[in-house]
């Protein structure tokens, strides 16, 4: 039963592993946010003139992290024999960081399209609606929205952390998977640990995050072949002949 739950599980990481460089490369070419030169007073008129892609786009975020988060899952599971414990404080941190990270998508997926459509409909409301979008801006690393995504990735790097060292004690391909998570962990902190300090600017913010975030694709790549070689090797579950 372990090892049909175990190569089902690998199944699933192999084939969201697939799915999110799929959805990478798209993410792309699909918006997220009004260009960064556009005053304040028409973000709300481009978010609600292209309100479609831009809920495309945050959808296609929304996979993105789904599928990094199983694949991570699977990892955590694969070290659970040997380090029972970190699995499942690793399993833990990644169920904090789903939620972290499916609050401000959610937000963008349903809350800034009507937050736009209302800033510029004229009502009443439109100036607590256009003060809210703010408050909500999907781009400034200071903001409400932001803040629940970038405690999302604090989350995968203390994952990283925890994970690491167990994980190391594999295949090739976990020694690399191990060794991109730990790097992203010890990466992500100094981050934090320089925005802390004051040694950050907020324009740098993104820019960091976004660098580091490299090593999270450099653990997905290299678990592919992990995944896909543990299903090829477990064998098919038997087949029941009784009654």
């Amino acid at each position: 039963m372990s090892e049909i739950l175990g190569a089902r599980i690998n199944r699933l990481a192999f084939w969201s592993a697939i799915i999110m460089l799929v959805v990478g490369m798209a993410s792309m070419v699909l918006p997220l946010d009004a260009p960064l030169d556009t005053l304040a007073a028409d973000r709300a008129q481009w978010l609600n003139e292209n309100r479609g892609a831009i809920v495309l786009g945050w959808i296609n975020q929304m996979i993105a992290m789904i599928t990094l988060t199983l694949v991570l899952a699977a990892l955590a599971w694969r070290v659970r024999r040997g380090s029972p414990l970190t699995a499942l404080l690793g399993a833990i941190t990644l169920f904090a960081s789903f939620m972290a990270f499916v609050i401000p998508k959610f937000i963008a997926i349903w809350s800034v399209p009507l937050l736009a459509q209302e800033a510029v409909s004229g009502s009443g409301n439109s100036p607590l609606a256009s003060s809210l979008l703010e408050l909500l801006h999907i781009t400034l690393p200071y903001s409400l929205f932001t803040s629940f995504d970038y405690l999302g990735f604090w989350l995968y790097a203390v994952f990283g952390l925890l994970i690491a060292g167990p994980l190391f004690k594999g295949s090739l391909a976990c020694k690399v998977a191990a060794l991109s998570l730990g790097a992203y962990g010890v990466a992500y902190h100094l981050v934090f640990a320089g925005i802390a300090m004051g040694r950050v600017a907020a324009s740098d913010v993104e820019g960091y995050a976004l660098t580091s975030s490299a090593l999270l694709i450099i653990a997905a790549l290299a678990s592919i072949p992990l995944f896909r070689n543990s299903v090829v090797a477990t064998p098919a579950a038997p087949v029941s002949t009784a009654g």
